[in-house]
């Protein structure tokens, strides 16, 4: 596998995990809004200690985007781009939002492949608080209790990662768990590790974060090593993971597929709900 090698001292552990309970939701986001004050005063409403959202045609009517780049600061392995602007009415075709915590205020870390009024598509880390919402816009996903994604400082990276940790009166586990991977750790082996200490086996994933390039089985290869992602099927059964996801490069390159198993590796971070499988004959989750 390709590494990423990292400015501060490792982390032996491949992953942190906290087992949490999750309830299927369906969130209107009100027109005009941003898309971050939109799911923040959502999960402050209900009072829920965070979740994780899928995007699907997202009416925007501005939005703002990155994409991984190289670092010219040797404090980090990689960085992000110069913002790039969506101007006028566009959607958000699909992707994957985890919705934390940040020095005690709704946080949100998103990652998403996107359309401009005239079809043009793109894929990128977006700006939450710049994502201005049109009429209908609507967010699925799981909402989360009993655990938190909380940002924090990371001496490896020298980012502020979210990180998973009990939340208080987090009361009896559920059947899901948050993680966060640790770099320079095989995505497949790191995610059913994670899973199989949470206590959980054949289950589903939802999640985004960064890889050190992508091997898919079919072939493709995105040598990176900057990259974003987000999974877009994704689950654990009988002791491995399956894995597809959608992933960008730095120059904007995109690819999605379904990745080799134990060729890739995690740069940065990957963030990640898994959900215990009602079926294990198909390794369905809940709604």
């Amino acid at each position: 596998m390709r590494l990423c090698r990292q400015p501060g001292p490792p982390r032996p552990a491949p992953f942190d995990v906290a087992r949490c309970r999750a309830a299927p939701v369906r969130i209107a986001l009100p027109a005009g809004t941003d898309l971050l004050t939109a799911a923040g005063a959502w999960m402050l409403d209900r009072g829920c200690d965070g979740a994780m959202l899928t995007l699907a045609d997202v009416p925007v009517t501005a939005l703002r985007y990155v994409l991984p780049a190289p670092s010219a600061n040797p404090a980090f392995a990689a960085y992000y781009s110069a913002d790039h602007v969506l101007r006028g009415p566009g959607r958000i075709v699909q992707g994957q939002m985890t919705l934390g915590w940040r020095d005690g205020q709704p946080f949100a870390h998103c990652h998403a492949l996107i359309e401009d009024a005239t079809g043009q598509r793109a894929c990128g880390h977006l700006r939450v608080e710049g994502c201005l919402l049109g009429a209908g816009a609507v967010a699925t996903g799981h909402a989360i209790a009993g655990a938190r994604f909380i940002a924090q400082p990371c001496a490896e990276t020298g980012f502020t990662l979210l990180t998973p940790a009990a939340a208080t009166g987090a009361g009896t586990p559920g059947d899901a768990a948050i993680v966060k991977l640790s770099p320079n750790h095989d995505l497949h082996a790191a995610l059913v590790a994670a899973a199989r200490a949470a206590g959980l086996r054949d289950g589903v994933l939802h999640g985004l974060g960064s890889l050190v390039g992508a091997v898919f089985a079919d072939g493709q290869d995105l040598a990176g090593p900057e990259t974003e992602f987000f999974f877009t099927q994704a689950r654990l059964r009988d002791g491995a993971a399956d894995l597809a996801l959608t992933i960008v490069d730095a120059a904007g390159r995109r690819l999605t597929g379904r990745l080799a198993p134990h060729r890739t590796a995690v740069p940065m971070t990957v963030e990640a709900l898994i959900l215990e499988a009602c079926d294990p004959a198909t390794g369905e989750g809940p709604a």
